[in-house]
């Protein structure tokens, strides 16, 4: 049996330190308006180049690199690029940099003789002060003009962020967009009624678009219950009653858990091609989860078949089942377009729902009916992504799902002034953090790193950075160099905006990760690591 091998010390941290820089140095060109394209040879096919503009894309490609303590830094960023990325939709190349600039301060410093663990403390508390700043700054977002300046800011094309902002504008926070790609040079949007509820598939075997890992059912007949599926005969009637009467449509299970041979009787009918089915579960436990089940049942017209109500799974029938138009499940959410469900049975439970928001005694508990208004109120858009190349749609696709999160991020979070200027307006909050000796080097440390973000947009715009972060201080604290008009400008009134939230992650997650690698004494390096395409 191999063993594995121990790096120490000064050579462990100064390797991930060359790692960690070379990866953020990769994702810190796509940082602003004026990034640079990163051209990504493929070992074969047709098409040798890919054009990457996104660094949690760009990110996800390296897979390793050949030193092996090299190697580990960089696979820790990747994943920090990676992690941002999916808790709040964008922020990995800034992430990236804060990082990049925390890690070779904090390596500085070490060298000199600084405690890693004092330094580290310093740095949690000047993070903790400068999110502190970035949420007080934050105001809400409203109006189309502002939310499409975010999702603009977040995707780099203008038309594609116009129409965002109209999309959340028409519908309201709590709506829903779809995004479908279809051949054409040009985008578009459709506004449809629809419901969408937090749920993911119990099976990959399910998929049917292992690309953008969804399930798609047309006009699929739904199954809504509480039981706890895990034998044959629980599914066997429901999967013969709808072969036998369901005019060759899908099925669509949901319950409170689907496993062992329940399971697998739904995946071998699908896999075989004698029903295409799927099995969902829904996120939440006790009441919460029979709210939403009962929810989905009402919108698609279906009886919602409760644990206790001692049904025997023979004498269901189709009337029992729920309709829609479409449904489908990604690894978050199931949204059903089109329910059959009677709209005046859905308009009663609103209003009684509001009824029951407004006479909520914690705030807790009016989210939960705010939820459940959500997914019941509020219309689906469908983004509709032109290009005439799949590559072409499949960017396209991947720059309108990056506007639409952070849009999202932005409506619960608000929104900040962009191009680095929120980070170098929390300045102040973190110097008036109290610390002597090594503390104050870990608040140093972050102090630096808030000027990064700004200073890598002027570098990518071909500015001197540190010339447009002294301009920018002169000017006050919402000023920044804006890429575009390469000047400098107060960025809320030139519409440049950042999500508060976005903000925020970047900085916690890479304060975390780079206090790790500083603490970090010995790696443990195995001869044959595993490769994985997942950060």
């Amino acid at each position: 049996m191999e063993r594995p091998s121990v790096v120490f010390g000064e050579t462990a941290s100064r390797g991930m330190l060359r790692g960690a820089g070379q990866l953020a140095d990769l994702l810190g060109l796509t940082l602003g308006p004026s990034q640079g394209h990163v051209l990504l040879a493929k070992d074969a096919g047709s098409e040798r180049y890919e054009r990457i503009t996104d660094g949690a894309t760009l990110a996800r490609r390296i897979i390793a690199l050949p030193g092996a303590t090299e190697d580990v830094g960089a696979m820790l960023l990747r994943q920090l690029a990676w992690r941002v990325r999916q808790r709040v939709g964008d922020g990995s190349a800034t992430a990236a940099v804060l990082a990049q600039s925390m890690l070779a301060d904090g390596q500085r410093f070490i060298a000199a003789g600084a405690n890693p663990m004092l330094l580290r403390k310093g740095m949690e508390l000047a993070t903790a002060a400068a999110v502190r700043a970035i949420q007080a700054m934050a105001e809400p977002l409203a109006g189309q003009e502002r939310m499409a300046a975010l999702a603009t800011a977040a995707c780099g094309d203008p038309e594609l962020g116009r129409i965002v902002g109209e999309i959340y504008e028409t519908l309201g926070p709590e709506g829903v967009v779809n995004i479908q790609e279809f051949m054409g040079p040009y985008l578009d949007r459709e506004y449809i009624e629809g419901s969408r509820f937090r749920g993911t598939f119990t099976s990959r075997f399910f998929l049917t678009d292992a690309n953008h890992r969804l399930i798609q059912l047309l006009r699929p007949f739904i199954f809504v219950s509480d039981w706890n599926l895990r034998d044959v005969a629980q599914v066997q009637p429901l999967l013969e009653l709808v072969l036998r009467q369901g005019e060759g449509r899908p099925l669509l299970v949901v319950s409170a858990s689907q496993e062992g041979p329940a399971l697998a009787a739904l995946l071998a009918n699908h896999q075989k091609g004698v029903l295409q089915c799927a099995g969902v579960t829904l996120k939440g436990v006790g009441d919460d989860l029979r709210a939403a089940l009962d929810d989905l049942a009402l919108v698609t017209g279906g009886r919602f078949v409760f644990r206790d109500a001692a049904l025997d799974p023979r004498d269901l029938t189709l009337a029992d089942l729920g309709q829609a138009a479409r449904v489908e499940v990604d690894e978050d959410h199931t949204t059903v377009f089109a329910g059959a469900g009677d709209r005046k049975a859905v308009r009663q439970r609103v209003l009684a729902l509001r009824q029951q928001m407004a006479e909520a005694q914690d705030v807790e508990e009016a989210q939960k009916v705010r939820e459940r208004l959500g997914r019941l109120g509020s219309g689906i858009a469908i983004l509709k992504i032109g290009a005439l190349t799949e590559k072409e749609r499949e960017r396209r696709r991947a720059q309108a799902e990056e506007a639409v999160r952070v849009v999202a991020t932005g409506q619960s979070g608000g929104v900040v002034p962009g191009g680095g200027a929120a980070f170098l307006a929390a300045e102040p909050a973190v110097r008036a953090v109290p610390a002597e000796g090594d503390l104050a080097l870990g608040v140093a440390i972050i102090l630096r790193a808030l000027e990064e973000p700004m200073r890598r947009i002027a570098a990518n715009a071909g500015m001197e950075p540190s010339v447009a972060v002294a301009r920018a201080r002169a000017c006050g604290p919402e000023w920044a160099f804006e890429a575009r008009s390469g000047e400098i400008a107060n960025m809320r009134t030139a519409g440049v905006l950042d999500s508060g939230s976005v903000c925020t992650a970047a900085l916690e997650m890479a304060a975390s990760m780079a206090a790790m690698v500083l603490t970090t004494g010995a790696i443990v390096l195995h001869r044959k690591p595993e490769l994985s395409t997942e950060p």
